[in-house]
């Protein structure tokens, strides 16, 4: 499906080159996905930042990774009790940034082009934080 989405050489440079290092983890999401009705088209978004609602709370914890899993602050879907379902971050070479969590029916997914590290231990904005921000003034002003 990556090779399929990376042919009209739209999304990202080196998407093919990073492909032939997926993750084991990185394999799973995107395979998931393609299980619970994922197309080709719809890859494209995904990989370009799209925010996904799959109907299958179960993908909450089948996505949280022991090895690579980090919890993450979000403004994503506020009303979900973070204390009991934290939102969970990923970074990899395909997916980069992957955020997820729980809605009342199911999981959300995100993959993000910038990491952000909000939240951690540093008290001052990183580079990333920065770049995170502009990839979100320069969505909410292209959509």
């Amino acid at each position: 499906m990556i090779e399929l989405t990376a042919r009209g050489g739209e999304y990202r440079k080196g998407l093919l080159k990073a492909a032939r290092h997926l993750s084991p983890e990185e394999a799973a999401i995107i395979s998931d996905l393609e299980r619970h009705g994922m197309q080709v088209l719809q890859l494209y978004d995904v990989l370009c930042g799209g925010h996904v609602l799959v109907d299958n709370p179960g993908l909450y914890q089948d996505w949280r990774f022991k090895r690579i899993s980090h919890e993450r602050l979000s403004s994503h879907h506020q009303y979900i009790d973070k204390k009991q379902y934290p939102d969970i971050g990923m970074r990899g070479r395909v997916v980069r940034e992957k955020l997820h969590g729980r809605t009342d029916q199911g999981t959300w997914v995100q993959l993000e082009k910038t990491p952000a590290e909000f939240g951690g231990k540093r008290k001052l904005l990183s580079m990333n934080d920065l770049r995170h921000l502009m990839d979100y003034l320069v969505y909410r002003f292209s959509r």
